[in-house]
């Protein structure tokens, strides 16, 4: 992936360009290496200094790509790209419908504007699996207005268009079907914000999925939270271990449960800082 604008597939990436947009993309099958992500982070060197080039979308492939999606050994190269797509100079436009996995929604989370469609599910299974999502999304999981939803999607569920943008994870809600027109007037190099800005439609509130475990929702939002400082707080250049689980037993504890009671029933989940440049990009945020 070498050259002025590299297209092509590379690694299970796919780079395709259309007039002024390129589109990054991956292929669903195959897994994200570090060498990729690399690859990929110099190519973005390339796509900035490009005068032909108005913006990259990132396509289907690439936001539904989740921790289960990326090799064990890659999480240093994972957050060294992350960092080059928050520095690119040219808008980042993700258009998000159906399911997103945590490195899909980090990755537009690094971009400038976030649209999800109707028909948007953010999922972090990475919890379940015993793993925490990206530093990025880290961060924005844990903005107030954010940590009501976490019992829900710790326990598996998704977030959807309406509470995406009623909490602030996305700035646009816009239908599927606009999705083909914002790509193409991308492509003419028509100024992305009045684009997006005449095909904004606030949605229906959705129902209030994360009320199902209203007894267990304070203490697991006061764990998340002080897990979440401790990750900021703490000079940290190797791993970090963290109590942070909801399961059968979590969910016996009833109205009196603590942050306490909570570490009590759950079990161990390990972040890998590899360098403080991981750190310092959480702390950015």
């Amino acid at each position: 992936m070498t050259g002025k604008v590299p297209l092509g597939q590379s690694g299970g990436w796919i780079v395709a360009k259309c007039g002024a947009r390129l589109t990054l993309d991956h292929d669903r099958g195959t897994k994200v290496t570090a060498d990729s992500l690399m690859a990929l982070g110099l190519a973005l060197n390339h796509w900035a200094r490009d005068p032909e080039l108005y913006a990259v979308t990132l396509g289907d492939g690439c936001l539904g790509l989740g921790l289960d999606s990326v090799e064990a050994d890659a999480a240093a190269a994972l957050a060294e790209f992350s960092w080059r797509l928050e520095c690119f100079s040219k808008p980042i436009v993700s258009l998000m419908s159906g399911e997103v996995g945590e490195v899909g929604f980090s990755f537009a989370l690094c971009g400038t504007h976030v649209v999800a469609g109707e028909t948007l599910g953010l999922h972090c299974r990475s919890f379940a699996a015993g793993r925490l999502p990206p530093g990025r999304l880290m961060a924005a999981l844990a903005r107030p207005s954010v940590v009501p939803r976490l019992a829900h999607v710790l326990a598996g569920g998704t977030i959807g268009q309406a509470e995406a943008l009623a909490c602030g994870l996305v700035a646009f809600a816009i239908p599927t079907p606009e999705f083909p027109s914002i790509r193409a007037a991308l492509a003419d190099a028509e100024p992305v914000d009045p684009v997006l800005d005449e095909r904004h439609a606030v949605p229906p509130p959705e129902r209030e999925q994360h009320a199902r475990q209203p007894a267990t929702l304070p203490a697991i939002a006061a764990v998340a939270r002080e897990v979440l400082a401790d990750i900021a707080d703490r000079e940290v250049d190797g791993a970090l271990a963290a109590v942070f689980r909801t399961d059968q037993a979590l969910a016996r504890l009833g109205s009196g449960a603590t942050p306490e009671a909570v570490r009590a029933a759950g079990g161990t989940i390990r972040l890998d800082l590899p360098s403080r440049r991981v750190l310092q990009a959480f702390r950015k945020t």
